[in-house]
């Protein structure tokens, strides 16, 4: 099945070349991307984390321009837990229902360990989702005990699973801008 979503910031390697109607990387660049469709968007976090001060190779500008898109036509955005960019773009994080918490653009947050979409890692991220609250049931957890991250190759850790990124264009497809 194809979603008839887009996809922002994904890895060629990864699952959404074989999901969505369209999907940006590296090469093709997501910055360029004016269609109309709902989005899954995966900004780098380097520039937003714990670590930004050691991030030489990620745009900041990239993320801002990621939570424009999914304000304008709709769609989930995916960072990790502890990122910078949800304050500085004024996005609801806390509590953990923050859901019940309406940003101006009529997105709110919440909570997704991938762990339980089949990565092998420990791995919390934060969904920023605009344009429904119909959202899916999420998938029984699938896969063995995560481990740390940062004990991952940095190849494996970036990768979303196939399970988490067919939830997200589920939920994607079901948003409206």
């Amino acid at each position: 099945m194809t979603w008839p979503v887009a996809a922002l910031y994904v890895d060629a390697k990864g699952p959404y070349p074989g999901l969505v109607r369209e999907w940006y990387d590296a090469d093709r660049d997501a910055r360029s991307y004016s269609g109309d469709i709902p989005v899954v968007a995966h900004p780098p976090c380097g520039p937003w984390g714990k670590l930004a001060w050691r991030c030489k190779h990620q745009r900041r500008e990239d993320a801002i321009h990621a939570v424009e898109v999914v304000r304008r036509v709709g769609g989930v955005l995916e960072h990790p837990v502890g990122s910078r960019l949800f304050e500085e773009m004024g996005i609801p994080t806390a509590p953990w229902d923050a859901w019940r918490t309406l940003d101006a653009w009529g997105g709110y947050t919440i909570r997704a360990p991938q762990w339980h979409y089949g990565h092998a890692g420990m791995k919390d991220t934060i969904l920023y989702i605009v344009g429904t609250t119909d959202v899916p049931i999420p998938l029984e957890r699938q896969g063995g005990e995560p481990r740390p991250v940062q004990n991952m190759a940095k190849s494996k850790r970036h990768l979303t699973p196939g399970a988490f990124a067919w939830w997200l264009c589920n939920l994607a497809s079901r948003c409206q801008s």
